[in-house]
């Protein structure tokens, strides 16, 4: 599950990030890199760690927030339509 979580919090960083880069802070790149540091070396710990660090971070982004919301708003229609 973490590594589901992982790719989708990736993915919309990263969509994010393509349409506003301006409003990633700076920190959030060495996040992202001991994220994919502690994936990559099977450390679930780290890994859960990293991944909760990252995404709080990303939280405190109020047009991050609202960007997920809004995908998550659209992916929950869609299974439902």
């Amino acid at each position: 599950m973490l590594q589901v979580n992982t790719d989708h919090l990736m993915a919309d960083l990263s969509e994010f990030a393509q349409r506003n880069s301006n409003l990633i802070p700076l920190e959030v790149g060495p996040l992202v890199a001991a994220l994919k540091g502690s994936l990559a070396a099977k450390d679930f710990e780290k890994s859960s760690n990293a991944f909760a660090t990252l995404q709080a971070r990303l939280e405190q982004v109020p047009e991050f927030r609202r960007f997920r919301t809004s995908r998550e708003e659209v992916s929950q229609r869609s299974r439902q339509g």
